[in-house]
């Protein structure tokens, strides 16, 4: 059987550039099973580059390749030829949940909680065997037939036992990265978990809890500002999940959900809360959110703003009556109108901005003519 191309995925996080790599679906005869595999080609990078791709794939392999979870997509080989590298796992048959959420098919509450509870026993059995995946994000999440999740792309994982990475090294995504990351702190089980929080928050809201028009943006975002409680995106979410979210995304891991298993116990009890029929909002872009985040953020002295541009509005509109001699037209009892006429508003500016003094209001004359007197007889 000849390979099959079934997909593309980019590997530029780690390397600054859009190389890509292919993924086929091929069979595997002595077994009599279908496989995927993960390939790239040598001739993508550039001799300085090649080196780093090739440690990433396989530190993917000796990840993922030793973890066996209903979970996890499988690692069955690993191997470099004269044109590429490939990796040869288990075929998954699905679409990630980046694809799921860009097709618009809506997710009820209980098929989201069921994502995040696998999700979370697939992290807890990797992170007990030593590894920390280090970029989970709606892309590396599988949703295969039947509803099953498989966590996929264990390209930047960290192996305890191995001396492949380095602490403090710059890598994921950062819109899913935890801010200890960004400090140049090492990885960790938290770290993971943090990530956990984003996309399970993204799921509910149809939004990331940290965006921005580039890596500094995010930066700052993820490291300084707190996110938007999910119950003001969403009002029928429980407070419960207000405060579950805002554990799981603390800035100081020492709050956050120290493993997995208490991660999963504490969306469990939340998620019971919760119709299981909601169907949380439509996913929008990161320029749809960026706008939407302008619109809804209040304007620094705003409400003192306005209240300055309507005392303006209505000393124009005054002067404008004093000048046209139109007040007495205004609903005010006259005792008002007579202390206006003789205290005229703003006669300290000098001229021409001076209010002119108001006349006294003149009534129309009635002129009769006169008739031509009659002779007299």
């Amino acid at each position: 059987m000849v390979p099959k191309k079934i997909g593309r995925y980019p590997i530029e996080d780690e390397l600054g550039r859009g190389a890509m790599g292919v993924v086929y679906k091929g069979h595997d005869s002595r077994l009599g099973r279908p496989v995927a595999i993960k390939t790239i080609r040598k001739a993508a990078f550039a001799n300085d580059e090649l080196k780093m791709a090739l440690e990433r794939f396989k530190r993917e392999a000796q990840a993922a390749g030793q973890l066996s979870h209903p979970n996890i997509v499988m690692v069955y080989d690993f191997g470099v030829d004269r044109q590429a590298a490939y990796i040869v796992m288990e075929f998954a048959e699905g679409k990630s949940l980046q694809e799921v959420l860009k097709s618009g098919k809506a997710m009820t509450m209980s098929v989201i909680s069921n994502i995040i509870l696998q999700l979370l026993c697939g992290l807890s059995y990797a992170h007990e065997h030593g590894v920390i995946h280090r970029d989970i994000k709606l892309g590396n999440v599988m949703l295969a037939r039947g509803g099953k999740v498989k966590l996929m792309d264990f390209g930047i994982a960290r192996v305890e036992s191995s001396t492949m990475t380095t602490a403090g090294t710059f890598l994921g995504t950062p819109s899913y990265m935890a801010p200890e990351l960004f400090a140049g702190q090492e990885a960790d089980a938290r770290s993971d978990l943090f990530a956990v929080a984003v996309v399970a928050y993204q799921l509910l809201c149809g939004r990331k809890p940290f965006t921005g028009p580039n890596m500094t943006a995010i930066m700052r975002k993820v490291m300084d500002v707190e996110p938007t409680p999910p119950r003001e995106i969403i009002s029928t979410l429980p407070a419960e999940m207000d405060e579950l979210i805002d554990k799981a995304l603390h800035k100081d891991p020492d709050q956050r959900f120290q493993n997995a298993t208490e991660f999963a116990a504490a969306w469990k009890e939340a998620s019971q809360k919760v119709s299981g029929n909601l169907i949380p909002l439509a996913e929008l872009t990161d320029q749809q959110q960026t706008r939407a985040e302008k619109v809804a953020a209040p304007q620094k002295g705003g409400s003192g703003k306005i209240l300055t541009m309507m005392i303006l509005a209505a000393l124009v509109m005054l002067v404008s009556l004093f000048a046209t001699g139109k007040v007495h037209d205004l609903p005010l009892p006259k005792g008002p109108v007579i202390w206006l006429q003789s205290h005229p508003p703003l006669s300290w500016i000098s001229p021409p901005l001076a209010v002119k003094e108001l006349a006294p209001r003149r009534s129309k004359r009635v002129v009769h003519k006169a008739e031509p007197a009659k002779p007299e007889g």
